[in-house]
């Protein structure tokens, strides 16, 4: 009788450590499937950004490109206004200021 309730006791013992075991193989398992989903979460996030930023500075390198032909087209505007205006008036100009060096004006 004695050793029956002893074998119940290490039957009983041996069970609850399986299950114990098993609680904290379930436990590690979700500890790792909680960090896997934070790596990919952390992941994808990172990619999301990369991608917006990627994206932004297409847009960026674009308009910088635009504004950049604008700024040349009226550089060479301005360029060839200023050559005409000088070469309309060279001639007065250096007159005028002839006159002024020699009258002291």
């Amino acid at each position: 009788m004695e050793i029956d309730a002893i074998k119940r006791l290490i039957e009983t013992d041996e069970k609850t450590r399986a299950e114990v075991q098993a609680q904290y193989q379930k436990r590690s398992d979700l500890k790792k499937k909680i960090e896997d989903q934070k790596k990919q979460i952390s992941q994808d996030s990172w990619n999301a950004v990369n991608a917006q930023v990627a994206s932004t500075k297409k847009e960026l390198d674009q308009k910088i490109a635009d504004d950049a032909a604008v700024n040349q087209k009226y550089y060479e505007e301005s360029l060839s206004d200023l050559q005409a205006s000088y070469d309309k008036n060279k001639d007065t100009w250096k007159k005028e200021i002839l006159d002024r060096i020699i009258h002291g004006e």
